[in-house]
């Protein structure tokens, strides 16, 4: 715009010279403002593009080291910005773009990196885990030592809640996985426990019913021994009555037969009720003992 200022005013012929002459100075005035204001400008935007340099530089550095990608992200996003909001040179600005541009990828790249090789560690890991869960599964449902077998499970529960490269889904599966066994262990220890119990109880059922019949033979023997002497008793007591009826027979007529017979008479009565009271008893005995012999242990 100047410039053609400048031509115009050369060119026209109707111009005194001392008009021509203002003019032109005022033109050259302007192009002298314009240039300050251009270097100004100019210097202006090297200032802002060295302030940029710095968030770039930054940015980049922190996309080459970082494993922390969200915050690595923000980063690169406000130096982004700091380079569209400053007022830069136009090939200054495409520059530290392209640059920001070349982070972001790297960026990815790393992040995708990163990624694979954490699959591949979870994997292994996961691997590693499942085999040694399956191990000490089939352990809680067949070893009989369930304390060691208890320890074991621990081992491997703590083993692996500090395994830190897993995917959720393998590790809730492992998880349940490992809780199935400590609950076989727990059934079996339950069950162990219980047939300890119930063989405790046998066993001294078994103890009680061997003891009471060891008394309940002794009973029967001394009460059939009881019973045999009472017998015994009874026909010596059945011998002397019959005895007593023969020396009744055998009394001959005379002064004193009344009177012996008398005797007799009173002795064999005696020894009737004798054998009367023990046939008695004798009965009680042999009932006791059928009673005893049907008794049952309970």
């Amino acid at each position: 715009m100047l410039r053609d200022a400048q031509t115009e005013v050369r060119s026209t012929q109707s111009l005194k010279l001392e008009q021509r002459q203002a003019l032109l100075a005022n033109l050259q005035e302007g192009f002298e403002n314009e240039k300050q204001k251009r270097e100004g400008t100019d210097r202006l935007r090297r200032e802002n593009a060295v302030a940029v340099e710095s968030w770039v530089a930054a940015a980049e550095a922190q996309a080459r080291s970082s494993t922390d990608w969200r915050a690595t992200r923000e980063v690169l996003k406000n130096a982004q910005q700091q380079v569209r909001g400053s007022d830069l040179r136009r090939e200054d600005r495409e520059g530290f773009l392209n640059r920001m541009r070349v982070a972001f990828e790297l960026v990815n790249s790393r992040q995708d990196t990163a990624r694979h090789e954490y699959e591949r560690e979870c994997a292994v890991n996961a691997g590693a885990l499942r085999a040694e869960i399956s191990n000490v599964v089939y352990e809680a449902g067949t070893s009989s030592n369930f304390s060691w077998t208890f320890s074991h499970l621990r081992t491997v529960q703590q083993r692996l809640k500090d395994t830190g490269s897993l995917t959720r889904q393998d590790r809730d599966a492992l998880f349940d996985a490992l809780n199935k066994g400590f609950e076989i262990l727990a059934d079996r220890r339950r069950d162990y426990h219980e047939g300890q119990r119930r063989l405790r109880v046998a066993q001294e059922r078994e103890r009680r019913r061997s003891e009471w019949e060891i008394r309940k033979r002794e009973r029967v023997r001394g009460l059939e021994g009881a019973i045999y002497r009472l017998q015994e008793s009874i026909r010596r007591d059945l011998d002397h009555k019959e005895d007593l009826y023969r020396q009744k027979d055998r009394i001959r007529p005379g002064r004193r037969s009344a009177e012996i017979h008398a005797q007799l008479n009173r002795k064999a009565e005696d020894v009737g009720n004798r054998i009367w009271s023990k046939q008695e008893k004798l009965g009680d005995m042999e009932k006791s003992l059928r009673d005893l012999t049907a008794e049952q242990f309970r």
